[in-house]
């Protein structure tokens, strides 16, 4: 029997560039680069890889030990992503009561204490704010939204994976497949209709994401499932097709980045472009023997440490942005670009 730590996954250094090329993408979008103003969908690649990651630690070991440990899970969760955000809520704040006028102070300190629960998303969502309108970007802690998505995730993923799986080896994995299956259809109906009707919901709460999740899920379940190559498609068994589909994947990446814009309904059925794109380049690296194509342009080593620090850049870059501002008074490319600078160098050391 494993124990709690030995519970991973090999080693993609794909996988890790992936993660450096949404850190990328979002760092980019809120620094103003003028041709990412879909730099956003980089969130939604992060979804995406954290329903195939999570998907598949947690089928590994009920394959080896017939469970879950939910307490050690959670243990795991909140050890690798509770230090890093408590610090930054801390020095941010301390700097905010520095820099920022009283008025200005009002609903930082709420959203804060939201994101110290990992429920920002949910405040963010009834509070009617709407990330893309004019205004909402004063908010130190918006980015946290994600993250409160990502917690209540962990939080239900595993119960719901050892509900649909069972122990019934194979007729289990089929059954969880359909059970993916049918979460990605539902959840994905919902959050296009509601991206007309209430868009904050759609936007900010985690049931409709959670088809982005599934579709991690699904990217497993197809293609890393033990003694499940011979039921693969023909395709994904001939290197040449897996490696169009990662050029496909990152072609659906970066014309999302680039197309997307504050003013369409997002996410809506706009997001199923990143999202499969994540998939297509999640997929190109699973039957491979050798990294070729995307998943050896993302091994490039610059993209490996970006990647392995991406989660702590993406809690420091947003509110040092925003505090930069506030301290010169100035806008300006040259200093937001120094701005990103100091939040790299913040996330490093963190």
């Amino acid at each position: 029997m494993r124990k709690e730590h030995d519970y991973r996954l090999g080693y993609r250094p794909d996988l890790e560039g992936l993660r450096a090329v949404a850190i990328l993408l979002v760092v980019a979008v809120h620094a103003g680069v003028p041709w990412l103003r879909g730099g956003f969908v980089g969130v939604d690649v992060f979804f995406v890889l954290s329903g195939f990651l999570i998907t598949g630690l947690l089928v590994q070991e009920v394959s080896d030990t017939g469970r879950v440990r939910f307490a050690e899970f959670y243990v795991r969760r909140l050890r690798r992503l509770l230090p890093a955000l408590l610090t930054m809520l801390l020095v941010v704040g301390v700097l905010a009561s520095l820099l920022l006028a009283p008025a200005e102070q009002r609903g930082q300190s709420s959203a804060a204490a939201m994101a110290a629960l990992w429920l920002s998303n949910i405040h963010f969502a009834f509070a009617r704010l709407d990330y893309f309108a004019p205004g909402t970007e004063t908010n130190l802690f918006r980015h946290t939204w994600s993250l409160g998505v990502e917690e209540q995730f962990y939080l239900i993923w595993p119960a719901l994976l050892v509900w649909l799986l069972g122990r019934d080896g194979e007729r289990g994995v089929a059954r969880l497949k359909l059970g993916m299956l049918a979460v990605a259809i539902v959840s994905l109906a919902v959050c296009v209709w509601l991206s007309y009707k209430a868009p904050q919901l759609a936007f900010y709460m985690m049931p409709m994401r959670a088809w982005q999740f599934a579709a991690g899920a699904l990217a497993w379940l197809y293609f890393k499932v033990p003694g499940m190559a011979n039921a693969l498609p023909w395709w994904s068994r001939r290197p040449g097709w897996m490696q169009l589909a990662g050029w496909v994947g990152a072609a659906l990446i970066a014309m999302s980045a680039a197309w997307f814009g504050p003013d369409i309904p997002y996410p809506g059925g706009y997001a199923l472009l990143p999202t499969l794109g994540a998939v297509g380049v999640v997929v190109a690296g699973c039957v491979a023997t050798a990294p070729a194509g995307v998943p050896r342009v993302l091994s490039w080593r610059p993209l490996q440490w970006i990647g392995g620090i991406s989660y702590s850049w993406y809690l420091w870059h947003w509110p040092i942005l925003l505090l930069g501002r506030a301290l010169t008074g100035s806008d300006a490319p040259l200093y937001r670009a120094f701005w990103v600078l100091l939040s790299l160098v913040l996330a490093w050391l963190s």
